[in-house]
């Protein structure tokens, strides 16, 4: 069980670096192949951003009044992805749809982790029970939940 938490957290921070690392700079130019010491830091957290409506990529940014923020974070000692703390904006979004499985995520919902994890791969997009889908773009992990507004999350590292 462990090894499969410690697998997700590698695999999600393993994508995010590669897409990091396969940008193109700001001139237009494919950037130089990293070097084995070139490193993105494995430990830190995704923040909540906001809301983003898909019809037309305006961005609903999170209250500052929910305190704690609502983020996913990598534990230095055991990298773990977890969900958490909850807060009432982000809860009533997971109630409302507790048929999720996110694919290489592991979630904690009020404190109790549900480590099923869907489909491994190692893709930068994929496809979720057939309704929600995520994808990693530079920092930012976007949630897809069609017919809804995305959900996106900004990386700190730490």
């Amino acid at each position: 069980m462990r090894y499969i938490q410690t697998l997700a957290a590698v695999v999600l921070c393993t994508a995010c670096a590669k897409q990091v690392a396969s940008n193109t700079d700001t001139t237009g130019n494919e950037p130089e192949t990293p070097s084995p010491t070139t490193q993105v830091s494995l430990v830190g957290r995704w923040e909540l951003v906001g809301y983003q409506d898909p019809s037309n990529r305006t961005m609903e940014v999170v209250p500052k009044e929910f305190d704690p923020p609502y983020v996913m974070t990598i534990s230095s000692e055991e990298s773990v992805l977890i969900f958490g703390p909850l807060n009432r904006l982000t809860a009533d979004l997971l109630a409302s749809r507790d048929d999720l499985r996110f694919e290489n995520v592991l979630v904690t919902e009020m404190g109790s982790t549900n480590t099923d994890l869907v489909n491994y791969e190692e893709e930068l997009y994929g496809l979720i029970n057939g309704s929600v889908s995520y994808e990693i773009r530079e920092y930012q992990l976007i949630f897809f939940f069609y017919g809804k507004k995305n959900v996106v999350w900004k990386w700190a590292p730490e």
